[in-house]
């Protein structure tokens, strides 16, 4: 068993060719059976002493005009949509003592356990998979009822996949 960590697209990937049996990935998706794992709150992240660390919440436009660095796991569609319309001013820029603020309207990604349609998992996936769902609901996080399975079985080989990708 092997452990792969990409953004989602290179999960995706490795779930469509076989090179990954189990992949961790953001809603929504296409072509590949999910069953629901986590769902992340997205939260302002700022440095402690911006103007406003102290907040309850903040809003778009709120953080209109500020300098924001932009996660490239695969995220970006989703963070762009919440920012509409005043849309962020992105700088690729990492800064040391931060502070997180809620979000206001509040916005999340649901985060799946995935695998391609063509492949049944094997036994060590699925163990792996539901694993990873009841840590998913043991954490409070943990989302509603899966969508039905489809595909045909095949063999699947032991090798799992994760994104980057976080809130």
């Amino acid at each position: 068993m092997g452990l792969l960590e990409g953004a989602d697209w290179e999960v995706r990937e490795w779930l469509r060719a076989g090179v990954a049996d189990v992949g961790f990935l953001a809603m929504p998706l296409e072509d590949l059976v999910v069953e629901p794992f986590v769902s992340d709150e997205f939260a302002a992240v700022m440095p402690a002493g911006h103007r406003l660390a102290g907040a309850a919440r903040v809003t778009a436009d709120d953080l209109a005009g500020e300098a924001y660095v932009m996660s490239k796991s695969g995220c970006e569609p989703l963070v762009l949509d919440w920012f509409k319309p005043a849309g962020p001013t992105v700088e690729y820029e990492v800064r040391t003592g931060l502070a997180i603020v809620p979000i206001d309207p509040p916005a999340a990604r649901d985060v799946v356990v995935a695998r391609a349609q063509e492949r049944e998992p094997t036994p060590a996936a699925r163990a792996f998979i539901d694993l990873a769902i009841a840590f998913g609901r043991r954490t409070g996080r943990g989302v509603g009822p899966a969508p039905p399975a489809a595909g045909p079985a095949a063999p699947g080989r032991e090798a799992l996949a994760t994104s980057t990708s976080s809130a």
